[in-house]
């Protein structure tokens, strides 16, 4: 029993380049979309109370 089970030791990641990453801007410094939000007019809904007879 002399080999015991050991936990896996993780390698350290090595620090990736700054300048290769671009940066990414906060929302609230991102410019707001002026796209409108175009949805189908939909049918009235007609009620009859009548109509679940």
């Amino acid at each position: 029993m002399a080999s015991k089970d050991r936990p896996h030791r993780e390698m350290k990641k090595k620090p990736k380049d700054a300048a290769a990453k671009p940066k990414l801007q906060s929302l609230s410094d991102a410019p707001t979309p002026q796209a409108e939000l175009i949805r189908p007019k939909r049918k009235p809904r007609w009620e009859e109370p009548e109509a679940s007879e």
